[in-house]
């Protein structure tokens, strides 16, 4: 089973914000993911996967999550590129996180985790990355509200 405790968040990751997600919401969202990862899934165009291993909770990947979050926010700009030409592995790494791979899902709009993860299952790239076995951990953070509400999920497995 995933570990569900979920560290503080540093100041760093949520300057800024505008109602990021709280702990009950991050939980929901570990679990939908890992469900969906528990079964077999067809990702359409990106073919069919087989289950996966749940993956874990990694506050670094969250606090990229959250600081891509806030840039789109900010920016108004749905986008993997960030404001200042970051790409998520940049992201990744300026939080410490020494990744040997890794993938990055991001939407706009969606009224719960369940929503998003849902989301995120029905287009094939996005469900490639979720069912991705090589990914062991993640991190997700949103900012904003309703339609403005910008989502980061970061998946990856660390070097070594």
């Amino acid at each position: 089973m995933y570990k569900s405790i979920r560290p503080p968040q540093t100041s760093k990751t949520t300057e800024g914000t505008l109602d990021p997600l709280n702990e009950q919401e991050i939980n929901d969202f570990i679990q939908a993911i890992n469900d969906y990862r528990s079964q077999d899934a067809d990702c359409g165009s990106e073919g069919v996967f087989d289950s996966q291993s749940a993956l874990s909770w990694n506050q670094k990947l969250a606090e990229a999550a959250q600081v891509h979050s806030n840039d789109q926010y900010e920016h108004a700009n749905m986008s993997h590129t960030g404001s200042d030409g970051s790409t998520p592995g940049d992201r990744i790494e300026a939080q410490g996180y020494s990744w040997s791979t890794y993938g990055e899902n991001v939407a706009r709009g969606h009224a719960s985790v369940e929503a998003v993860a849902k989301g995120w299952m029905d287009s094939d790239g996005h469900c490639k990355n979720m069912m991705n076995g090589n990914f062991t951990e993640l991190g997700i953070a949103a900012t904003g509200q309703n339609s403005q509400r910008y989502w980061t999920l970061n998946l990856a497995k660390p070097k070594g």
